[in-house]
């Protein structure tokens, strides 16, 4: 952040500030004289150098936007935020060369491996001890199938039941019931989160035809696929709530204080992935009118997230946001399927949740996701842009812009772009 004056906040599990004082970011406004403040989030991350990288690059792409002439009068600052996230454990989601690594592994070891990574990643007391026993039923799905597959979705559902957050949206359902069904039929359901056909040779072990499945692997194989993709959506889960209470409980009362101190300075919310749930959260608990603009970098949060009424009456979980006028400005949504995180996440909740249709994660699933889809039966979302370099835009306060990015995001963490730069400055202007 060499142009813009910057700040990290950082937050524990539990939404409270590890550091600094929230004296510390009003000193920031006061000291640099901002008119203007950007919150920006990440999203999953391992480590906090790659949050940090992530600003650096997209906050310099901005500060460059932000040398017109219509911004002279302006003063710009950062407020960093860092929170305790989680990758997913998917091989394709890993970059530097993970994928090849990972793919000369057994599916058994990725699993072995998928559970040590993640041994300190959930909020449930004794959730180490879980995941020790979770390693031990996975090492004998392939010698005893039946009472494997029970005994390691019975450790995925303690999991489950150790998150506290009380959200309401599609992929709750399947957290409650998975484990009511039978354990190994559910394993080989998530095997294949893809809607191709495949037809089994039947080569013996748990290979089977399954209706509910989309694609079934030979032999054991299938049954540890189907367990990762099963823990997976178990750290999702931890992750989406984690996401919505920092939001909540941490950033949301910095805002306050900030609007309280300096109300006419602007606050502007960008989150990527988990960190777009985590600002959606802040915006939707703070006063009306607090924040001046949402820009959300495919989020991972549902796409009913401000729906009206998208089922039998119910309402998004974050639709307070804008039916409340919590936000000034336009609402930016990036959305792509190139987006294998949030696609792969909400195909995995499908199968969860026993959706079937003719594309898992797709704008008519159930359980499609924010980053993928954009924000689905929502009155107020625009669908007239995209996001490229020639776009013209006409942002209107008030509105969600749903700017399809196939041709300039080509993965989850590919937003590091002139074009969403672009985009950003125009929103607040």
């Amino acid at each position: 952040m060499k142009k813009l004056p910057y700040l990290e906040v950082e937050f524990k599990k539990d939404g409270s500030i590890h550091k600094p004082k929230i004296s510390d970011v009003i000193e920031l406004i006061e000291k640099k004289k901002l008119t203007d403040l950007f919150i920006i989030s990440h999203g999953w991350n391992n480590d906090i150098k790659e949050a940090r990288d992530l600003y650096a690059s997209l906050m310099d792409l901005l500060a460059t936007e932000l040398q017109s002439s219509s911004f002279q009068s302006r003063s710009f600052g950062i407020l960093g935020v860092l929170w305790p996230s989680k990758k997913f454990t998917d091989e394709e989601l890993i970059p530097g060369g993970g994928a090849a690594s990972l793919a000369k592994k057994s599916e058994k070891q990725k699993l072995l491996d998928a559970i040590k990574s993640l041994k300190n990643s959930f909020d449930k007391t004794g959730s180490a001890l879980i995941l020790d026993d979770a390693k031990k039923a996975a090492q004998k799905l392939n010698t005893d199938p039946d009472q494997a597959s029970k005994d390691f979705v019975a450790q995925m559902a303690k999991l489950i039941s150790g998150i506290k957050g009380k959200s309401v949206e599609p992929e709750d359902k399947g957290a409650r019931e998975f484990h009511k069904e039978g354990a190994k039929s559910l394993l080989i359901r998530l095997q294949d989160t893809t809607t191709k056909t495949v037809t089994s040779k039947n080569r013996g072990g748990a290979a089977s035809v399954s209706p509910a499945a989309g694609g079934i692997s030979d032999g054991f194989q299938g049954l540890f696929e189907g367990a990762r993709n099963l823990l997976n959506y178990v750290t999702y889960y931890q992750m989406k709530e984690r996401a919505g209470t920092v939001g909540k409980e941490g950033l949301a009362p910095v805002i306050k204080e900030i609007k309280k101190t300096y109300p006419h300075v602007r606050v502007h919310l960008i989150g990527h992935s988990f960190g777009g749930r985590l600002v959606t959260s802040a915006a939707a608990n703070v006063g009306k009118g607090s924040i001046d603009t949402l820009v959300l970098l495919q989020a991972a949060f549902s796409h009913y997230g401000f729906a009206q009424n998208y089922s039998n009456g119910d309402d998004g979980m974050f639709r307070a946001a804008i039916a409340t006028q919590k936000i000034k400005g336009p609402v930016i949504i990036t959305h792509t399927h190139n987006d294998k995180a949030v696609g792969k996440a909400y195909a995995i909740a499908s199968r969860v949740g026993r959706q079937t249709g003719s594309f898992l994660g797709g704008p008519d699933d159930l359980y499609g996701g924010m980053g993928a889809n954009g924000a689905q039966i929502t009155p107020e979302a625009n669908n007239d842009f995209i996001l490229s370099n020639q776009s013209k835009y006409d942002f209107k306060a008030g509105e969600i812009y749903n700017l399809k990015a196939d041709n300039c995001i080509k993965d989850h963490s590919d937003i590091c772009k002139k074009e969403v730069a672009n985009v950003v400055a125009l929103a607040i202007q």
